[in-house]
C-alpha cells in the first residue's frame, strides 16, 4: 500500500516503489547470472535471493521480505540549474532532464533563460528581443514551449523557477533594444585570459540605467515571464556588475552626477523598482 498527504508525496512514493521494483528485477537477474555458482548471495529491498545446489542441479531461490518505507525530504529545495541562454537545450531534452530529476526526487528546475550569449525566450510584447537576440530562429522557446515544460514539470511535482539576468549579462538585449544597453565594449575583464575571450567580454555589457526606456523594457519582460511561470519565485540575476560600464560611459556618468548617485546607489534604486514590480505581479 502507498499513502501520502499530498500529490507530491504520492509521486515521491511512486518513485520509491519503482526503485524497489527495479531492485527486485536486478536481484532476479543477478540470481540467474549466479546459477552454477555456490554460494550466490544477493539482497534487494523486499527479497532475498541465493543460489542452492541440489541433486537436480543449481537453483535460484527467493524469499519475500517485509518492507516498510517511511520517507520525507531532508531539504525542501532540491534543485538543478540549466543554462539555455549559453547552451540552447531543445524541449525534448528538457523533458529528459525533468524525468531524471523526478527519478532522483529533485523538485526545482532553475531555468536560466536569458543571459549575455542569447535571448531565446519569445515574448509577445517584445518579439524583437528573441528574433534578433537568439542564437538562431530555431533556437528559441515559444510561449507554448514554456507552458508545456512548466506543465510537464508540474505533473512530476517539479517547480520551475525562471531566471532573467539583469542588469549585467544583457548583451543579447542590444540587438533588439540597443538604447537600453550600455555598449561598453571598451571595458575589458581584468584577467588577460578573460579579455581574450569574446564571451567574457560580452558579459560586461550592462543595462543603461540612465534611460527611462530601460525599466519599461525590464517590466514588460517581467510581466510576461510571470504570466508563463506560476512559481512564487522569479530570479532577476544581479551578479557580476562592472560599474565601469556606467562610470566610463559619458552620458551615464553625467546622469549619475546629476542625480547625486554612486553606482551602488543607482543599482539599489534599479532593484527597488524591480522588486516593487515583482511584488505587484505576485
Amino acid at each position: 500500500s502507498l499513502s501520502a498527504t499530498t500529490r507530491h508525496g504520492l509521486n515521491r512514493g511512486l518513485e520509491t516503489l519503482l526503485q524497489v521494483l527495479d531492485a527486485l528485477l536486478s536481484a532476479e537477474l543477478e540470481g540467474r547470472r549466479r546459477q552454477g555458482r555456490f554460494p550466490g548471495w544477493h539482497w534487494a529491498p523486499g527479497v532475498k535471493v541465493w543460489g542452492q545446489r541440489s541433486r537436480s542441479g543449481d537453483q535460484t531461490l527467493t524469499e519475500p521480505l517485509k518492507l516498510h518505507v517511511r520517507d520525507q525530504p531532508r531539504y525542501p529545495w532540491r534543485g538543478v540549474m540549466v543554462d539555455t541562454a549559453r547552451h540552447f537545450i531543445p524541449v525534448p531534452a528538457l523533458e529528459r532532464v525533468l524525468s531524471v530529476m523526478a527519478a532522483n526526487k529533485l523538485n526545482v528546475l532553475h531555468w536560466h533563460l536569458v543571459d549575455a550569449a542569447s535571448f531565446p525566450l519569445h515574448l509577445n510584447s517584445l518579439p524583437h528581443l528573441a528574433r534578433l537576440g537568439a542564437f538562431s530562429a530555431n533556437k528559441t522557446y515559444s510561449r507554448a514551449d514554456v507552458k508545456h515544460v512548466v506543465s510537464f514539470a508540474s505533473k512530476l511535482s517539479i517547480r520551475v523557477v525562471p531566471e532573467i539576468d539583469v542588469p549585467a549579462h544583457t548583451a543579447s538585449w542590444i540587438f533588439g533594444e540597443p538604447d537600453v544597453v550600455s555598449n561598453c565594449t571598451h571595458v575589458l575583464p581584468a584577467s588577460a585570459d578573460d579579455a581574450a575571450n569574446p564571451f567574457k567580454r560580452m558579459d560586461k555589457l550592462a543595462l543603461d540605467i540612465s534611460n527611462g526606456r530601460t525599466l519599461e523594457v525590464v517590466k514588460l519582460v517581467m510581466q510576461e515571464v510571470t504570466e508563463l511561470f506560476p512559481d512564487e519565485f522569479l530570479h532577476m540575476g544581479g551578479d557580476e556588475i562592472d560599474f565601469r560600464c556606467w562610470t566610463t560611459v559619458p552620458h551615464i556618468a553625467d546622469w549619475l552626477q546629476l542625480n547625486d548617485l554612486t553606482p551602488t546607489q543607482a543599482l539599489q534604486e534599479f532593484f527597488d523598482e524591480v522588486f516593487a514590480e515583482a511584488k505587484r505581479l505576485r
